[in-house]
């Protein structure tokens, strides 16, 4: 059996797309192989000892739930287990702020990505019945940072869960987890951990406009096309040192431009 090192196994992708299954089949292979305990952590665990989140859903909480999460990976870091967080992660900065507290612990750090269609994740959700709402899911959809911009942010494994068996991605995550996991970590002596940078900044600002701009226009389709406007709006700006407040008002000046294109476009 081969030593393994701490890590931070963080999972993304819709609802109801197979994530907690490979989580948990995951855990118990990389106990197994690795030598080290492997725990689960998802933000589904601590809304297990709410009850009152569970009967109904009470937006201000989920911050203390996000909270209490992010803590407990932190924890089973500092005390070398490996760490899988099975959760959406479906913004980029969710994604980011794992990264920095496996930065902080000195744990590696590896994304994998579970993706399914739209269609299937509904499907699979109503034959679950239904344990989240089918609205949210398609929200989520709708909302999601597709990864790949950065480096840190390219999964070292996609799996197709709709077309691929669990035990097949497992053997596929294990062909790439294990080397890693098993090889020392080694930090970058010669920066210190990163922190969010104008790009996370232009990022976070952004997707809180869209967010609101959602709040009061439930229209799937054009909602995908405002997503899809903002990343091409960020990967098109030609000064990334654009001030803040600028940004705020030329994004939504050019958010407000576009929507007006598509309405007249119909």
């Amino acid at each position: 059996m081969k030593k393994g090192y701490k890590s931070l196994i963080t999972l993304m992708g819709l609802p109801s797309s197979g994530k907690s299954t490979i989580a948990r089949m995951l855990a118990k292979e990389l106990t197994d192989k690795s030598g080290i305990l492997t725990v689960v952590i998802g933000t589904d665990d601590i809304r297990k000892i709410i009850p009152s989140q569970l009967e109904e859903f009470d937006p201000d909480i989920e911050p203390i739930i996000k909270k209490l999460t992010l803590n407990n990976v932190q924890f089973c870091l500092n005390n070398n287990f490996i760490v899988i967080n099975d959760d959406m992660n479906y913004y980029k900065s969710m994604r980011h702020e794992l990264k920095q507290i496996a930065e902080e612990t000195q744990a590696h750090f590896i994304l994998i990505h579970i993706q399914i269609s739209l269609e299937t994740a509904l499907e699979w959700n109503k034959k679950r019945g239904l344990p989240v709402p089918q609205e949210v899911i398609k929200r989520v959809y709708h909302r999601f940072d597709p990864p790949g911009d950065y480096k840190w942010d390219t999964p070292l494994v996609t799996i197709q869960s709709d077309k691929r068996s669990p035990e097949f991605a497992i053997k596929t995550i294990l062909s790439k987890l294990l080397p890693i996991i098993t090889s020392p970590f080694k930090p970058q002596v010669t920066s210190p951990p990163s922190k969010p940078g104008i790009n996370e900044q232009i990022d976070k600002i952004t997707r809180k406009m869209v967010a609101d701009f959602a709040q009061t226009n439930k229209n799937p389709p054009l909602l995908k096309k405002i997503s899809n406007f903002r990343i091409d709006y960020i990967k098109n700006l030609p000064n990334k040192e654009i001030l803040i407040d600028e940004l705020e008002k030329d994004f939504s000046q050019k958010l407000q431009e576009f929507v007006t294109r598509v309405k007249q476009a119909k």
